[in-house]
């Protein structure tokens, strides 16, 4: 439970907090009431509750636990009176969901069905090679980007909001002339009712963990403004898991196995 704001913080499945306390040195509440042999002092570990509702500074100096909307509004209201940056696509991109998805399927499924998420995809923007798609529906970015024009349309990964933004929603990103379309293509096909990306930047690669929810629209956009740092780490948990898949596309000649359709 959040020692700020009372709200419980923990992850119901074991290996996904496991891996929270290995990366970010953080001890969920549930391990230790399992009895689990890591505490909270070993390794100079805090728990969720001593930490509460506020910045890990230690680690995510630029994240935040939690949106303050008023400034998030007006960044957005700013960033879309700007003439948006179409990403670059590795050429791909519409595959890879494909080509990978048993391993997509077996990671993601770790977190889909937690916290309203029924949707996620990790988007890989790499500054020479360009953006790699890993979805759970890989349907989603096959027919999205099929055109120029879906690309350009679908604003929530374009370089203008991920370079300025640490947190964002899918359709605040989108003009409004052509959010109609956009949501029909991206989320009503598939049943998302509401979808949100968080940022982060690694060595020059930035990532976006993209979640989406086909339940409660309103108790997922307050979970995720309210709990970031939580979505975060499952979805730094994810790229961990699929990170050797992620390389082989950008550095095909260190890795092994039949890679030989990527060229």
């Amino acid at each position: 439970m959040c020692g700020d704001c009372g709200k419980i913080l923990t992850f119901p499945q074991k290996k996904v907090a496991e891996t929270h306390c290995r990366n970010h040195g953080i001890l969920p509440d549930s391990l230790v009431n399992e009895g689990s042999s890591m505490k909270p002092n070993d390794l100079g570990f805090l728990s969720i509750r001593e930490i509460g509702c506020r910045q890990v500074k230690d680690r995510f100096t630029e994240s935040f636990a939690s949106v303050n909307i008023l400034d998030y509004r007006e960044q957005i209201a700013a960033l879309k009176n700007m003439e948006a940056d179409v990403p670059m696509l590795h050429p791909h991109a519409r595959e890879t969901s494909f080509k990978e998805f048993f391993k997509i399927k077996k990671v993601y499924s770790d977190i889909l069905g937690m916290n309203y998420i029924d949707h996620f995809s990790i988007n890989v923007a790499h500054p020479k090679f360009g953006m790699l798609v890993f979805s759970i529906n890989p349907e989603l970015a096959y027919t999205l980007y099929a055109t120029k024009n879906g690309v350009e349309q679908d604003l929530a990964i374009s370089p203008t909001f991920y370079n300025n933004l640490n947190f964002y929603f899918w359709e605040d990103c989108y003009k409004e002339e052509e959010k109609t379309s956009v949501m029909a293509k991206k989320e009503d096909m598939q049943g998302i009712l509401s979808g949100a990306v968080i940022v982060k930047k690694d060595t020059g690669i930035t990532y976006l963990f993209s979640f989406g929810t086909k339940r409660s629209k309103e108790s997922f956009m307050q979970e995720i403004t309210c709990s970031t740092e939580i979505y975060l780490q499952m979805g730094e948990y994810c790229l961990m898991k699929l990170q050797n898949e992620i390389d082989r596309y950008f550095y095909p000649s260190k890795h092994s196995g039949d890679i030989s359709w990527i060229k």
